[in-house]
């Protein structure tokens, strides 16, 4: 219903069939990156020259398989996302020593990455990061706690967000590679609602060399932000898929369960959901392929749209979900099925990556941009 290439449908069809392949095999969570980088998905997070698809990273690619793996298999969608998170500021601002050192490595699954971020005391809001560094002669030491890190004890190196002083702010933030079993990291892990394994990262005088600086000190806040343009695209994505899965599990089991001697599926009340969530599943999927294609062209549009993609789809996969769950009625609580898990899936989407209240702050922001700078809305 949507034209993609069929370059980038033949991906979704090989998305699709690993989905199923992985199922089978039971892999556990740690050997899946390796699998991914055997099959060619990995190579959409890096550069040609690096082993990549594309001369450039693209979005859409990125969506599409993103959107694939959350709707057959949940945990691929973020084992996936957080490979990227990791290795794109290397992407988009490494030294060509740090591209050749670890962009193939992660294209062919050799090795996982992580990012942090997150803090204790500051998620969304960047400039409130406490995690602190400064320079020794040729290395840079790092204090502080992150938390809420996503594989970071798979990871075989941590792409670590801190500033030079502890001032609010967002201009001495600093990006910084730290590999595995660096002396003075401790990584424990954090119980939480959701199926994935998220880590608290301490810092206690943590030593790394000087080059796994990412571009220039100051430039980590930048850095940042041109990663999570890329990659709230592709929580929209995922949302797209969880919606999905919901959809074609109510509707399936509506066909087979009957109330009152009918087939749920021939109430009308039913039909209305269905209906009603399939419109915003078409809606979702055209926002989304349309932020993906706006940065993949470099438009000045793409930021605002990725955040646009973010709030709407995370918001509306959350509505879709409720009204499968509902069609479900008591089955849908419970953990042998999958719209339980959706369920607490799609609540944390609404979270990470900038919540929807503050996607609402840079889209109001962009657009009285556009109105002080007298171009109007579009």
């Amino acid at each position: 219903m949507l034209s993609l290439s069929p370059e980038v449908e033949e991906l979704r069809r090989r998305a699709r069939e690993f989905c199923t392949k992985l199922k089978e095999m039971k892999v556990p969570e740690d050997k899946v990156p390796r699998l991914m980088g055997e099959e060619g998905f990995l190579q959409y997070l890096v550069p040609k020259k690096y082993g990549g698809v594309y001369e450039t990273v693209k979005v859409l690619p990125l969506c599409v398989i993103r959107e694939t793996f959350a709707q057959h298999y949940l945990p691929l969608s973020s084992i996936f996302t957080v490979m990227g998170l990791g290795s794109m500021p290397i992407v988009i601002a490494g030294s060509e020593e740090q591209k050749l050192r670890y962009l193939p490595r992660i294209a062919s699954g050799e090795i996982a990455s992580a990012f942090a971020a997150t803090e204790p005391s500051a998620g969304s809001d960047l400039g409130g990061i406490e995690t602190i560094y400064k320079r020794d002669g040729g290395e840079f030491i790092i204090n502080g706690t992150k938390n809420f890190v996503s594989r970071a004890e798979f990871a075989d190196f941590i792409v670590v967000l801190a500033k030079s002083d502890r001032s609010r702010g967002t201009k001495n933030i600093s990006a910084f590679i730290v590999e595995k079993g660096t002396k003075g990291m401790r990584i424990e892990r954090m119980e939480s609602m959701v199926d994935e394994v998220l880590n608290i990262i301490t810092f206690d005088d943590c030593r790394i060399p000087a080059e796994n600086l990412i571009g220039k000190e100051g430039d980590g806040f930048s850095i940042a932000m041109r990663s999570l343009n890329i990659f709230r695209t592709t929580v929209a994505s995922h949302a797209i898929g969880v919606a999905q899965a919901a959809i074609d599990t109510a509707i399936r089991y509506s066909m087979k369960r009957k109330l009152f001697g009918e087939l749920l599926i021939n109430f009308q009340e039913t039909k209305f959901k269905i209906a009603d969530m399939v419109t915003k599943l078409f809606a979702m999927r055209y926002m989304t392929y349309a932020a993906a294609r706006a940065l993949d062209e470099n438009s000045e549009d793409g930021p605002l749209l990725a955040s646009m993609s973010k709030l709407f789809c995370t918001e509306t996969a959350q509505d879709i979900v409720d009204k499968a769950l509902q069609i479900l009625g008591g089955y849908g609580l419970l953990k042998d099925y999958p719209l339980e898990k959706l369920f607490r899936d799609i609540r944390s989407a609404r979270i990470y990556e900038g919540t929807s209240e503050v996607q609402k702050l840079i889209i109001s922001r962009f657009v009285l941009k556009r109105f002080e700078e007298g171009k109007g809305l579009w």
